[in-house]
């Protein structure tokens, strides 16, 4: 999938990694120093996806976005410096602005092109579940809540994988166990609340209060938002 993106950032230096990663996956890669030239560069241009710096000099990030998406319904996936802290940045701001998901620095090449990835096929409809704040790509094997890369074990995306299926049905414990270990034997252990624990605790830490709910003596549902 070849797509038109837009990287704003004010260091040179993260631009060209930036730039090179994404050409080399076979997108066309357009670039701007600053706010006030991203703005014009994205007219021009018309991107698919902007790689928005939050800590731009001229203009503060989230102003960028909210200019970006008065005119056009392109996707924004910021990119925050690792001293950004919340009172420099505030997260509900920033989403509001229509930054719909953001990575810090440094970052690792494979993780920002399968973050790049989960944003361009949600552009385009294909291959990416989302469950209120939840998107997790089955090909990319990559999940973002609240647009913050969830960090998983391989169980543990099986599992998230399995309930995400069809999100407010109450898969059995021993649907879970056989999808997990191919198994249509009960197990006697507590290895499923285990995984279900680390899961739920990796879910809230991002703020995700609930996100899985238990039905006693039957097993677990991803609660569907209202």
């Amino acid at each position: 999938m070849s797509a038109r993106i837009l990287v704003i950032e004010d260091d040179p230096d993260i631009t060209q990694v930036v730039k090179f990663v994404l050409e080399e996956a076979g997108h066309r890669v357009f670039s701007a120093p600053d706010g006030a030239s991203g703005l014009c560069v994205a007219h021009e241009q018309n991107p698919d996806l902007i790689l928005l710096d939050l800590g731009l000099p001229d203009i503060d990030g989230a102003q960028v976005a909210r200019r970006l998406t008065l005119t056009s319904h392109v996707r924004i996936m910021g990119l925050r410096a690792p001293d950004d802290v919340d009172h420099k940045i505030n997260l509900f701001d920033l989403f509001d602005s229509g930054v719909e998901a953001y990575m810090t620095k440094p970052f690792h090449p494979q993780e920002l092109l399968a973050r790049v990835n989960v944003q361009l096929r949600r552009s385009s409809g294909c291959d990416v579940t989302s469950v209120g704040a939840l998107d997790i790509s089955l090909q990319d094997r990559i999940c973002l809540y609240s647009g913050q890369h969830l960090k998983l074990t391989a169980t543990e995306f099986e599992l998230l994988s399995v309930l995400v299926q069809q999100p407010g049905r109450v898969y059995r414990r021993d649907e879970i166990e056989r999808e997990l270990w191919n198994t249509e034997q009960p197990r006697n252990n507590s290895s499923l609340d285990v995984h279900i624990a680390n899961l739920r605790g990796k879910i809230r830490d991002l703020g995700g209060y609930g996100f899985i709910r238990t039905v006693r003596g039957i097993g677990y549902a991803i609660r569907v938002p209202r």
